[in-house]
């Protein structure tokens, strides 16, 4: 159970290189801003899970990973916030916003966010709540 846990695991981290070349190669800044958050997230997550499955517990690296998520948690607020209300940094229709739109996703509450992919970043952060 361990190695699937581990092959697994390290897919879900490694995929994140795969995302971020794709955000660089579209210039898809917001992308590339909210992959960070996904990153602090899916490590923490990983590594946490990796401590409890090898030692039995996590007094050790909880601590830790509780202040990757809570960094990735803020970062998602200041985005929503500070950043969205200034459009200093928007959700693009040329990054990978805009092949949700072939699919006709709508996102609830489209006065606030303009697209799927923008409405689909806050499950990352209930899911950190």
């Amino acid at each position: 159970m361990y190695l699937s846990s581990m092959i697994f695991g390290c897919a879900a981290v490694s995929w994140l290189s795969i995302l971020f070349y794709n955000g660089i190669v579209s210039s898809s800044y917001s992308e590339i801003y909210m992959l960070v958050a996904t990153s602090l997230w899916l490590i923490a997550n990983f590594l946490w899970m990796d401590e409890e499955v090898t030692s039995q517990t996590d007094d050790f690296i909880a601590p830790k990973t509780s202040k990757m998520m809570e960094a990735a948690m803020l970062w998602i607020l200041f985005y929503y916030f500070v950043m969205k209300p200034l459009n200093y940094i928007t959700f693009d229709k040329h990054g990978s916003a805009h092949l949700y739109e072939d699919s006709e996703l709508q996102p609830r509450f489209s006065s606030y966010f303009k697209t799927w992919r923008e409405y689909e970043h806050i499950h990352m952060f209930c899911w950190l709540g």
